[in-house]
């Protein structure tokens, strides 16, 4: 990072100096070297986020993601109505069949408030 901090100050006084002396071609120069350090400034950057998007999602078994989103799930009240691909063999995981009675109840008890209105 410093080494990029270092080529943007040097970019930017040799910039002021072209923009003095009115040298389009020295400022086309330094605008396209500018460019080419922003592209590798960004290749870089990605390549970094990519790596430790890898290392979090190495790091984190497939297996507690799951519970706790099946948690989240519980506490908000919401049906997850396929689970979502196991990671280990690829198939899809049911809900339990008492989680979709309790659903099933919980819809017949709002229809009939609501037919109550």
């Amino acid at each position: 990072m410093q080494g990029v901090t270092k080529k943007l100050g040097v970019m930017s006084r040799d910039l002021d100096r072209a923009m003095s002396s009115m040298d389009t071609a020295a400022v086309s120069d330094i605008i396209e070297k500018f460019s080419a350090q922003f592209e590798d400034l960004g290749i870089q950057s990605q390549l970094t986020s990519d790596a430790m998007s890898m290392q979090v999602a190495g790091a984190t078994p497939q297996d507690e993601v799951e519970a706790l989103v099946r948690e989240c799930a519980d506490e908000a009240g919401l049906e997850l109505g396929a689970a979502m691909p196991s990671a280990a063999n690829g198939t899809l995981q049911q809900q339990p069949l008492a989680s979709r009675a309790a659903v099933v109840d919980e819809t017949a008890a709002l229809e009939s408030r609501l037919a109550g209105l």
